[in-house]
């Protein structure tokens, strides 16, 4: 068998450590080259999309730092191992319950991004080939038994191209140029963002960040960005800025002029309220009739009305006037349309 040690391939220092990237192509090399595939540093670099060298320095590494008997086969044109070597990568040891967390995520990629849902089946490949043989890694079996829901409010499918653009500006701290629909005004305008963060809520993404035209910190649902560009134009975030600090105690995502709400939920439903963390504010006292009442403070009220009516007349809003007022003409409106 024509053969060529490494020991004359090899000229450059041999790394000093081996980097989390680099282990884990190491664990995929190493089973092709068990597998007898005679895999070389052309494949390789295809497979990993990477530069030659970089594989080379990989297999510099599991010969010289990691004690593999490496050669190369210059007919088969790969590598292999020679029959002596008994070096094993030791398996990742993942517990169950780890998978069954790591499952359960793996099915709220699809409602978050078709991107993200690809980035966690890469990971998964990757942790299927570093784990012991004693973990099924295929979540058809987990399916059947256990499964998320993320809420039945969705918006409408995002762009991936304008998903992955806003990602890359927010990274890099690049100013963006975006066509963008407004829902409530029905009005369509071009403006310049700083993108800051990105936060997924009603079933969606939302871009909070500087927003050039109004000369503020807004929030955009991605949803509504009809086109977006990258500018070559950077920015530096304001140093007081947190989303934090930005989103403070509203009820989701607008924030608004603070205000103390009280409620009061009937005895029906008292146990599912208090079993339940609905606001980080939140106090619950329950009452001698079962009832329950709940006050918080938030920062705005735009948002709360929604949920306040999804319990119909199993809950009483005694404070603040104004939004106590306002459900009550909600459900005015509600009973006149479905009158029948």
């Amino acid at each position: 068998m024509g053969v060529v040690s490494l020991k004359c391939v090899f000229k450059e220092t041999m790394p000093k450590s081996i980097d989390r990237h680099s282990l884990v192509r190491i664990y995929e090399i190493d089973q092709l080259i068990r597998n007898k595939t005679y895999p070389n540093s052309q494949t390789l670099a295809k497979r990993f999309e990477l530069n030659p060298r970089t594989i080379l320095r990989d297999i510099e590494a599991m010969r010289y730092q990691m004690g593999f008997e490496i050669e190369f086969d210059t007919r088969k044109n790969g590598y292999y191992y020679t029959a002596e070597n008994k070096t094993n990568l030791p398996p990742l040891q993942i517990s169950e319950g780890e998978w069954v967390s790591l499952l359960l995520m793996r099915q709220v990629m699809p409602q978050l991004s078709p991107k993200l849902q690809e980035t966690m089946h890469n990971l998964f490949k990757k942790l299927a080939l570093l784990s012991s043989d004693r973990i099924d890694v295929d979540d058809t079996l987990i399916s059947p038994l256990m499964s998320m829901d993320m809420g039945q409010t969705k918006l409408p499918a995002i762009n991936e191209d304008i998903y992955s653009k806003m990602v890359t500006a927010l990274q890099g701290s690049k100013t963006v140029s975006m066509t963008y629909y407004t829902t409530y005004s029905q009005k369509t305008t071009c403006r310049e963002l700083d993108p800051y963060h990105l936060r997924f809520a009603y079933g969606g993404w939302y871009v909070l960040g500087f927003c050039h035209l109004r000369k503020e910190i807004k929030i955009f649902s991605l949803a509504n960005v009809q086109k977006l560009e990258m500018t070559k134009k950077t920015f530096v975030r304001q140093e007081d800025f947190t989303p934090e600090q930005f989103f403070g105690n509203a009820w989701r995502i607008i924030p608004g002029e603070p205000a103390h709400v009280k409620l009061k939920f009937s005895s029906d439903i008292a146990p599912w309220i208090v079993a339940r963390q609905w606001h980080k504010t939140q106090v619950i006292r329950e009452l001698e009739d079962g009832s329950v009442v709940m006050d918080l403070d938030i920062d705005g009220l735009s948002e709360i009305s929604g949920w306040i009516m999804s319990f119909g007349s199993n809950v009483e809003v005694i404070e603040p006037k104004e939004l106590r007022d306002e459900i009550c003409e909600e459900a005015k409106k509600a009973a006149e349309l479905n009158r029948s």
